[in-house]
């Protein structure tokens, strides 16, 4: 009788949970921590593969958490560059949506979380309140709200926020903006991530100011594609944009270098290529091992 073939259990990793939640200080220890790693040390030996987004998490979890290394697949996140990629600004659109001209537009575009410390953002744009900038927050998440009541405390004039908008809408916004802005807590379990939210900066040919560490650090490093701000450090942030509005020639120069590094390397056709050579790579050596 014929071998029926099994489709292969493929588990994905976008954050290292529980670590993450636990080193937080969001879960304590206790019995639904136990449980939560229970879970997933049964999901790591279930699963055929495991796909990670950095070389952090791989290297976590094949040291640390004792999974075979021919399981492991990196599979970063990648972007489309069809559809963020650099376009001229539309005035006549952005008067439509309320952002006034007379501002130079900074834009944060996803999830408002805990893990984020979007507080280092209001703190500059409270440095930067004589200085014609505009804060622009769009998203959803579970910090929003406070991030939102803070705002208002600080009575910030400079920050709006708007809910989660489309990829299209977005992919617009950037064209307004000087730059877009990521951040990060500081942490050594989010050290290891690689913001999506940078990638579309990136592609759309606008320099990213990055409050965070890591990985995600040493790629707008490598790309050459905006500035590197420790996290939680808002006089580093403020100051970052500050250059950018002083040097737009600079700002532009750090824009064009992250469209070309992405175009090289973040385009998702490159991305899943090389993750279907490793998959391939790895499903010949674990047939080579059965047959021997």
């Amino acid at each position: 009788m014929a071998k029926r073939w099994r489709i292969p259990f493929i588990f994905n990793i976008a954050d290292l949970w529980p670590d993450t939640v636990h080193g937080l200080g969001l879960m304590q220890a206790g019995w639904a921590l136990q449980q939560a790693k229970k879970l997933e040390s049964w999901l790591y030996q279930q699963a055929d593969y495991i796909t990670v987004v950095t070389e952090s998490v791989r290297q976590i979890l094949i040291k640390d958490k004792q999974v075979p290394v021919n399981k492991v697949l990196l599979l970063p996140n990648g972007v489309d560059t069809q559809l963020f990629k650099p376009q001229a600004a539309d005035r006549v659109w952005q008067a439509s949506l309320g952002l006034p001209h007379d501002r130079h537009l900074l834009l944060y575009a996803g999830t408002h979380g805990y893990a984020h410390g979007m507080e280092v953002i209001l703190q500059a744009a409270q440095l930067l309140k004589a200085t014609p900038v505009l804060f622009l927050l769009v998203g959803g998440g579970s910090d929003k709200n406070r991030i939102q009541q803070l705002s208002e405390q600080m009575q910030l004039k400079n920050v709006i926020f708007w809910s989660s908008q489309s990829p299209e809408l977005i992919a617009r916004l950037y064209s307004l903006s000087i730059a877009g802005i990521s951040t990060f807590r500081d942490s050594p379990w989010l050290a290891c991530t690689r913001a999506a939210k940078t990638l579309p900066i990136l592609a759309c040919g606008k320099p990213v100011l990055l409050c965070g560490a890591g990985e995600g650090a040493q790629l707008i490093t490598a790309a050459h594609a905006g500035i590197v701000i420790s996290p939680g450090d808002h006089l580093g942030l403020a100051r970052a944009i500050q250059q950018l509005l002083n040097n737009p020639t600079y700002a532009e120069q750090l824009g064009s270098q992250g469209r070309n590094y992405a175009e090289k390397h973040l385009q998702w056709s490159i991305v899943v290529v090389d993750w279907l050579r490793q998959l391939q790579s790895s499903t010949t050596l674990s047939l080579s091992k059965q047959l021997n």
